[in-house]
């Protein structure tokens, strides 16, 4: 969730690796795996775009049109990494959605019971912000 807020070309590298560091601390393999895998081929991209976008000069040149380009092939090759390695939450374990239907049906009936005591003005109901 954290990498979808994050744009790589303006962060910085601590916040590159706050984002990774969840999935390097989680005791589990495969996200550890995974996150090292992120954290590289992130990097990687953030740092020839840095290099792009810090490069100056003229903005038509061969040499800034390269570094362009090589930042352009870094963040296509971190898309597809994540797309061919991102981990399966439902196969890692420890989930189970099967009544995930059920739980909102219940969020939906409590939400239903406060909306109508509030607006029956029962003073015994005290929300919380």
């Amino acid at each position: 969730m954290s990498e979808r807020a994050l744009m790589i070309a303006k962060a910085n590298e601590s916040a590159i690796k706050a984002v990774a560091q969840p999935l390097l601390d989680s005791g589990n393999t495969t996200l550890q795996q995974y996150g090292e895998g992120w954290l590289e081929k992130t990097l990687a991209y953030a740092e020839a775009a840095w290099t792009y976008n810090n490069s100056g000069g003229n903005l038509n040149s061969a040499a800034r049109r390269a570094l362009k380009q090589e930042a352009t092939n870094k963040n296509n090759e971190q898309t597809e990494w994540v797309k061919a390695n991102e981990p399966d939450i439902l196969e890692l374990g420890g989930l189970d959605f099967s009544q995930l239907r059920a739980l909102g049906s219940k969020f939906d009936q409590i939400y239903e019971t406060i909306k109508n005591k509030y607006m029956e003005g029962d003073d015994s109901l005290i929300l919380l912000y």
